[in-house]
């Protein structure tokens, strides 16, 4: 009866030295899979501005559509933004929820756009303006984080819808 007892104690469990192992291998694999995936973590935060920025310019468009009246984007320095409206024959700053933006100051922000020679006079740092008639100015948006992760935000292909395109 003795022998028996000792032989179903030996198989009953695992030894401490199989745990360890077990333990190591799923920890090492673990640490792979994060490695892998580790700048996702910057990709993702990038993305999330792009699209806050990207729905705020929605708000923009059809503020602009709904109001009837035509809106500006002006950079008030390198990752801010204000909106401003052509009212009397010239441009204040809009009155409204949508008044202004900031980009966080990890993300780089560079623009192309291609105004009427008549708005770029008008207004210092105009980017894009927003028309009554849901059309949009050309631009493109770069947004990049310090270390390269680049996404861009753009409405090139049709003036009334913009895009974002992600760098690969």
């Amino acid at each position: 009866m003795t022998l028996y007892m000792k032989h179903s104690y030996l198989i009953k469990g695992f030894t401490l030295i199989e745990l360890l192992v077990v333990l190591t291998l799923v920890g090492i694999t673990l640490g792979a899979v994060s490695f892998a995936i580790g700048d996702g973590g910057q990709q993702r935060e990038l993305r999330e501005e792009v699209i806050k920025v990207q729905r705020w310019f929605d708000d923009i468009q059809q503020s602009a559509v709904v109001g009837s009246k035509t809106l500006a984007l002006q950079f008030q320095n390198e990752n801010h933004l204000q909106l401003v409206q052509y009212w009397q024959q010239e441009w204040k700053p809009e009155q409204s929820l949508l008044t202004e933006y900031s980009i966080s100051k990890r993300i780089n922000i560079n623009i192309i756009s291609e105004l009427p020679e008549s708005i770029n006079q008008a207004i210092e740092n105009t980017a894009i303006v927003f028309f009554p008639d849901g059309e949009i100015t050309p631009f493109e948006l770069q947004f990049q984080l310090i270390d390269e992760v680049k996404i861009t935000l753009s409405n090139w292909d049709n003036p009334t819808e913009i895009i974002v395109v992600e760098s690969e």
